[in-house]
């Protein structure tokens, strides 16, 4: 009778065993986030909790570099940048005095669309040691190139121990 109980609890055992192994090789038991992309299939890019999915999106790769470019001159500071001097230059001026108490140190590209004028927009966030902020960047092709349309900027946000309160997500305006 033990013989045949401890064969029964090996059986089990052996059921349970199998069906884990099966399931590591069955996709669809897998969080769609933990996923690795298959052949064919898009790369999955990392989420921002603030501005959703980061990397391109369904925009062109130049409306993309260029937003790119936008940035990094604004993080730099570099005003020689075209993409920043082809601004209004009273417009870049009161851009770059609102963003210098951030002192920005890295940002972020997120989400993307193709807007009905004609234009790209994108989910932006701007990261300083102690701060950042949220916004919107509009990019047009025109002169056969991108350029910066518009700008849209939440208040910054902090960091601190001390802003206890819930910080919702930047939302698109529709």
């Amino acid at each position: 009778m033990k013989t045949i109980s401890a064969f029964a609890h090996i059986l089990t055992l052996l059921c349970f065993v199998a069906a884990g192994i099966a399931a590591q090789d069955d996709w669809t038991m897998l969080p769609e986030a933990l996923r690795r992309p298959q052949q064919g299939e898009a790369l999955r890019y990392p989420s921002d909790t603030v501005i959703g999915d980061l990397g391109r999106g369904a925009v062109e790769v130049g409306a993309y570099r260029a937003a790119t470019r936008f940035l990094t001159a604004l993080m730099e500071n570099d005003r020689e940048a075209s993409i920043l001097a082809a601004l209004d230059a009273s417009f870049l001026d009161e851009l770059l005095v609102a963003l210098e108490p951030l002192a920005i140190q890295k940002f972020r590209l997120g989400s993307s669309r193709n807007e009905e004028d004609g234009s790209v927009s994108f989910l932006i966030r701007l990261i300083g040691s102690e701060q950042w902020i949220s916004g919107e960047l509009y990019l047009r092709f025109e002169y056969e190139t991108w350029l910066v349309d518009d700008l849209i900027l939440e208040q910054a946000k902090t960091f601190s121990a001390d802003d206890i309160g819930y910080t919702s997500p930047y939302e698109r305006v529709f």
